[in-house]
Order: structure tokens, then C-alpha cells, then sequence
């Protein structure tokens, strides 16, 4: 959500919304933003418009049912920005989880990520803003289905602690722009002792606007 470049007037759609968590912050961060979130899993989306209620922002953050591998009710280039944190292991992972939601939620099943990544540029405006969170060891194939459709990417790398290799990325385009690719320096999420680091701490709880070109 800090990273999303979103505007207080902007309408967002939230690709596997799980529970609602990006989604509410990025209303906390982000004015009178209007936010559709997808869900597969009902009870999910249940506590996600829960979660709403309860912040007073159930006129301008709803959740709905659908899925992403049958698109028969999302409209088509209507969105100011999507953001998404998708199912992140591909289908042919070895060891699974073996709980179902959490497979679910964990585990390409149906749509693979081109095809998770097409539904969300889909719905995008021409200009609109796409942020996603993903694994670092499957760069190139993220990237593969974005560049043709998104310019000016921004790629921040998020390592667990200081010296340690990137586990997670960022990225974020706008849908249409020509600018070129940046390896941005990237965050580190934890210190020694475990606890968040204080740039992660700033933005989670102050909540500073994430800085793509601060070196941390």
C-alpha cells in the first residue's frame, strides 16, 4: 500500500484481496479513495468487508467473490491503479501447503501469472498505476507479461535483513508510459534482533510514504 502511487480521487481494484489488509491501508493513506477488492474464497471476502465496516468505510471499500480464472463480472479499463499480492508459488511447487485456504492462497491454481497479470492490466485505465508484490527468484518470468503493457517500472527489492539476499520484490508501471525499467536499492525489512528495521517501521507505522530511491 505505501508503495502504490495512488491518489485521493482514484477508484483501485484489489486482486486477491484476502482479508482486506492492503486494501484498508491503502485507504488510511490515501484520502477518499474508492476500492473494489476480488476474492476467491468467500469467508475471506466476509472478513474483509467486515474489517471495512468496522474502519466506517463501507461506501468507498467493498469486497466481492470472483475469480481472476473467470472473469464474468469485472469490468474492463475502468480503474485508476490495481495492486495486487498473488498466489506466489507456481502450480508445480513440490511440497504444497496442505491446508486448502492457505493453498489457495499461496498456490498458481487455475491462471497462471501472465494470465493473473493480464486480468489486472485489463482493468486498468490507459495511464493507470499496477503495483504487485512478488518473489525474487521468479523476476524475469513477472516481468515477462508486464513490460510489453506497463512503462516506467520501478523493481525494489525487500530483503529480510542486512547482507541477505532479496526473498521478495515490489514492482510497480503505469499502464502505456515509455519510461525505462530501475533497480531501485531496495529495503531492509528486519534488524538483528528480529524486529522491523526503522525505515520498515516508518512506513508501516507512521506511515511515511515509501521512498524508491532512498538506499536502505
Amino acid at each position: 500500500a505505501a508503495f502504490a502511487p495512488a491518489r485521493p480521487t482514484d477508484r483501485a481494484l484489489d486482486v486477491g484481496s484476502g482479508v482486506g489488509a492492503a486494501a484498508l491501508c491503502l485507504a488510511a493513506r490515501s484520502g477518499e479513495i474508492r476500492i473494489d477488492g476480488l476474492e476467491i474464497q468467500p469467508d475471506l471476502c466476509a472478513v474483509a468487508n467486515a474489517n471495512a465496516a468496522r474502519n466506517g468505510w463501507s461506501d468507498r471499500i467493498v469486497f466481492a467473490v470472483g475469480d481472476v480464472a473467470a472473469p464474468t463480472d469485472a469490468p474492463r479499463a475502468i480503474y485508476d491503479g490495481v495492486l495486487t499480492n498473488p498466489p506466489y508459488l507456481a502450480a508445480t511447487v513440490a511440497d504444497p501447503p496442505q491446508d486448502p485456504a492457505r493453498r489457495l492462497s499461496m498456490v498458481e491454481s487455475g491462471v497462471d501469472w501472465p494470465g493473473w497479470a493480464g486480468f489486472c492490466l485489463d482493468r486498468l485505465k490507459p495511464g493507470g498505476w499496477f503495483a504487485c508484490v512478488h518473489r525474487a527468484d521468479r523476476l524475469p518470468e513477472i516481468l515477462a507479461p508486464l513490460t510489453p503493457r506497463l512503462g516506467a517500472i520501478d523493481i525494489v527489492p525487500l530483503r529480510p535483513h542486512a547482507g541477505a539476499d532479496a526473498r521478495r520484490v515490489l514492482l510497480r508501471g503505469w499502464k502505456g508510459a515509455k519510461g525505462p525499467a530501475r533497480l531501485r536499492a531496495g529495503l531492509t525489512l528486519h534488524g538483528d534482533g528480529g524486529d522491523y528495521s526503522d525505515d520498515a517501521q516508518r512506513i508501516l507505522r507512521a506511515p511515511t510514504p515509501f521512498d524508491a530511491d532512498r538506499d536502505r
